[in-house]
């Protein structure tokens, strides 16, 4: 053990600084009938996970999350070191997609403690999305700053030059910003989708009151997020080398599911952060997915005029489910 330490950090055993986790099953005084049924009934009642960390000194994430950094290294299964190469390649024709997606969460203010600012960039990301479903995360970039003509400029460029098929955006920076990627007249305004974050109790796709645009849509985020991360854990969703991708993909550990109740006794989760820490990617994939998914024509409304006028705007014709 000391050896794999000085391997690793010897700056941590010079300066001390070294914590060890010790199982309770093993130390003497615990070695008695008495502290054997207190940690037997440790485990019936929070389960065996809880049991191996708390008790077990087994420090895992499992059963805490719903996303984990393993899910994620795992999501990195293509043979592509990072970004720049497997755009190389598609735009070779080594590669062959059914539809190019982008996802574009807005942001800009970066972190102040004086301040106590949210964490957020932009974040645009690119999918190859293949005949079977499956989906490549061909790009992942990261903007700071609000200069957001400029910001936009940049998705529009990387968008045409993988040939887009379809862009999504969040509503969070309002619709002035979201107009400015239909500046290029390459981007068709009927092929924007713009979401707006809704309750989560409330259907998965619906129309808001005031409807900015003909593309402005409520999203549950609850259900949304959760089925990313389904997508993930499944391998339906794939990136390139973790070596380069981890920087944007972390993002998404920053987001975690909790259970709620509302003042009138209704249950229901949230998916909350750490206002010091960015979960930008995790939104950017999470609005190309949902419309990755209406182009798939997958199951996703409630509302079956709502999901015809979907299918109408994105000149799909009849929708069939």
């Amino acid at each position: 053990l000391d050896g794999q330490l000085v391997h690793a950090r010897p700056d941590l055993l010079e300066q001390n600084i070294v914590g060890l986790h010790i199982p309770q099953f093993i130390i003497p005084d615990f070695m008695t009938p008495e502290e054997w049924s207190k940690i037997w009934r440790y485990r019936v009642d929070f389960g065996d996970t809880r049991t191996l960390q708390e008790v077990g000194g087994v420090s895992t994430e499992e059963g805490f999350r719903e996303i984990t950094q393993k899910d994620l290294q795992d999501l990195c299964s293509l043979d592509y070191r990072d970004s720049t190469e497997i755009k190389r390649a598609y735009l070779a024709g080594k590669l062959k997609y059914r539809f190019i997606v982008s996802g574009c969460d807005w942001g800009g203010s970066d972190y102040q403690m004086s301040h106590a600012a949210k964490t957020s960039y932009t974040v645009h990301v690119i999918f190859g999305v293949k005949g079977d479903g499956t989906i490549d995360i061909l790009h992942m970039q990261r903007h700071s700053g609000m200069i957001y003509e400029e910001i936009a400029a940049l998705i529009i460029q990387e968008h045409l030059k993988l040939s887009g098929t379809a862009i999504a955006s969040d509503y969070g920076a309002g619709m002035a910003y979201n107009t400015l990627l239909h500046r290029d007249t390459r981007i068709n305004p009927n092929k924007h989708f713009i979401w707006h974050y809704n309750a989560p109790f409330s259907p998965m796709i619906m129309k808001p009151t005031f409807q900015q645009f003909t593309t402005h849509y409520l999203l549950n985020k609850t259900e949304s997020i959760t089925q990313v991360f389904d997508a993930i854990k499944n391998g339906r969703i794939r990136c390139y080398g973790w070596e380069n991708a981890q920087t944007h993909l972390s993002d998404i550990l920053n987001c975690q599911r909790v259970h709620s109740e509302s003042r009138h006794g209704k249950q229901y989760f949230l998916h909350i952060r750490s206002p010091s820490r960015a979960d930008d990617t995790l939104h950017a994939i999470n609005f190309a997915y949902v419309l990755t998914r209406l182009l798939l024509k997958e199951p996703m409304f409630d509302d079956m005029n709502l999901r015809t006028q979907v299918y109408d705007n994105l000149g799909m014709g009849p929708a069939v489910q």
